[in-house]
C-alpha cells in the first residue's frame, strides 16, 4: 500500500538518542502507513534498521551540518502527502500521527498541523501563538511543496517563523492538532551553546522582521528582539553571545532586504494579535473601560502597546510569569513577575491575556480559573471570563482572513479563516 505520513527526523551527533526516538515513534505509529527518514546533519555514524515493525526506515546522509534546511532532503526523498518533521529528541503519543492525518483531510486549508508539546512537567510552546514549535510539526506535502520547502540560511532556530509566514501569505491556515495527543520533548543538551544559540536568535528574529515585516512594524519588534535576549544572555551568563548577535545585525538587515517579501498589514494584524486586540478593544471602550493590565509579554509587546494606547486604553502594567522580567520596564510601564499561587486579584481591574505563548495562556487560564470565585461550578467560560473583565485575545472574535489573491479565490475557499492556533481543531 502507498505511504500516507513521511516522518523526516533530523539530527546531529546525537546517534543513542536519534535511534530512541525513532525506535519508540516507530511503535507509535504502527497502524499507519508510515515511512520513517532520519537526515544526519552530524558527523557521528547512525545505525538505522531496514523496517522497525512494519515501518521502512531509511537515513540519508548530510556533506556537512545543513541546518533546518536539511529537512528538504528527507521531503524530497519521502513519499507520504502528509510529513510529520521531528527533532531526534521528540516523542510523539500513539494516535498523534493518525490524529495529524485526520485533521488534514478533513480541511483542505490546513497547511501545518502543531502540537501540546511536553518537557517533563512544562509545557513548550512558541512565543507567538500564531507559529507552530520548531521541534515537531506536520505537513501537508503540497503546501510545503507550493511555498518552496524549508528556508535556508538559518541554520537552527527562526525557520518556523519563516515558514509559518510563507504559509500564511499562500492562504493557508496553521491548525493545532489538540486531541489529547502530545509530543514530548526530552530536550538533550549535547552539543548545545548557550551562546551560540543567542546569536543566531538575534540574528535569524533580525533578518526576519525586515524580510517579512510592513515597515512601521520593524521597529517596535527589533526593539522587543533585543530586549527580550539581553535579558536572557542576563540571566544565562552568555553577555558574549548577545555581543556576537548584535554584530550580526546589520548583514542580518541587509540579507533581509534583499529577500524581502513583507506581509500585508492584515495579515500581519492576524498572525501578531493586532487584529483580535483591536475587537478587545472596541468591547472595552463599549464597556466604558480605558485601563487594563496586559498578561504576558510575548513577542511583540512594543506593537500591542502601540495600539492599545492608539485606541485609548491606558496599560497600567504587564504581568508576566518569567523571572527575567523582574524590576524591568517596557515602553515605560512594569513588568511584575506574578506568582502562580498569588494573592487574590485587585479589584476593578480588568485584563487581557492570550499575547503569550500557548503553554503560558493555557498558565494564565488556570491562574484567574484558581482566583475567581466560582462556587464549585464548572472552570469559567469565555463568556464568563469577559464579564468578570478577562478578555482573551483567542476567543474574543472570530477572524477570517481573506485569501490575497483574488485570481485564487475559488481554490481558497476551503482555506479557511484564523491563525489562531487555539481556536482550531479542538477536541
Amino acid at each position: 500500500m502507498p505511504v500516507e505520513l513521511s516522518v523526516i527526523v533530523l539530527t546531529n551527533n546525537r546517534p543513542e538518542r536519534c535511534l530512541d526516538s525513532v525506535r519508540k515513534n516507530a511503535e507509535a505509529l504502527q497502524g499507519i502507513q508510515a515511512e520513517i527518514l532520519v537526515i544526519n546533519n552530524g558527523r557521528q555514524e547512525v545505525s538505522l534498521p531496514e523496517h522497525l515493525g512494519d515501518i521502512p526506515c531509511r537515513l540519508i546522509q548530510m556533506p556537512c551540518n545543513l541546518g533546518a534546511v536539511a529537512r528538504n532532503a528527507g521531503l524530497k526523498a519521502s513519499t507520504g502527502p502528509f510529513v510529520l518533521v521531528l527533532d531526534d529528541d521528540a516523542y510523539i503519543d500513539p494516535g498523534l500521527g493518525q490524529a495529524m492525518i485526520d485533521l488534514f483531510k478533513a480541511d483542505a486549508g490546513v497547511g501545518a498541523a502543531a502540537f501540546r508539546i511536553l518537557n517533563g512537567q512544562n509545557e513548550e510552546a512558541c512565543l507567538l501563538p500564531t507559529v507552530f514549535h520548531g521541534c515537531a510539526c506536520g505537513f501537508r506535502r503540497s503546501a510545503l511543496e507550493e511555498i518552496g520547502g524549508y528556508p535556508d540560511g538559518y541554520l537552527y532556530y527562526g525557520e518556523e517563523y519563516d515558514l509559518s509566514f510563507r504559509l500564511y501569505q499562500a492562504g493557508y491556515r496553521i491548525a493545532l492538532c489538540n486531541h489529547g495527543r502530545m509530543v514530548h520533548h526530552v530536550r538533550d543538551g549535547g552539543g548545545r551553546n548557550t551562546g551560540h544559540i543567542l546569536r543566531l536568535l538575534i540574528r535569524n528574529n533580525i533578518y526576519l522582521w525586515f524580510a517579512f515585516f510592513p515597515w512601521n512594524a520593524i521597529w517596535p519588534a527589533l526593539i522587543d528582539t533585543l530586549q527580550r535576549y539581553f535579558l536572557v544572555a542576563v540571566k544565562e551568563e552568555a553577555l558574549q553571545g548577545f555581543r556576537a548577535g548584535l554584530a550580526a545585525i546589520p548583514s542580518a538587515i541587509w540579507r533581509g532586504l534583499r529577500h524581502r517579501r513583507p506581509l500585508s498589514r492584515e495579515l500581519l494584524g492576524h498572525i501578531a494579535l493586532l487584529t483580535p486586540l483591536q475587537s478587545v478593544c472596541d468591547e472595552l471602550r463599549r464597556r466604558n473601560i480605558r485601563e487594563i493590565v496586559l498578561c504576558g509579554v510575548g513577542k511583540f509587546p512594543s506593537l500591542w502597546l502601540q495600539e492599545l494606547k492608539r485606541r485609548g486604553i491606558r496599560v497600567q502594567a504587564i504581568w508576566d510569569f518569567n523571572s527575567c522580567w523582574k524590576g524591568r520596564r517596557i515602553g515605560g510601564i512594569a513588568v511584575d513577575v506574578i506568582d502562580q499561587a498569588s494573592q487574590p486579584l485587585p479589584a476593578h481591574c480588568h485584563f487581557i491575556t492570550g499575547t503569550a505563548s500557548l503553554a503560558d495562556n493555557l498558565r494564565w487560564k488556570n491562574y484567574f480559573e484558581a482566583l475567581l470565585p466560582t462556587d464549585g461550578a464548572a472552570p469559567l467560560s469565555e463568556e464568563l471570563f469577559a464579564a468578570t473583565g478577562i478578555f482573551d485575545l483567542h476567543h474574543m472574535s472570530p477572524i477570517q482572513i481573506v485569501f490575497p489573491n483574488k485570481s485564487r479565490a475559488d481554490e481558497s475557499k476551503r482555506r479557511m479563516a484564523s491563525p489562531l492556533l487555539p481556536c482550531m481543531a479542538a477536541e
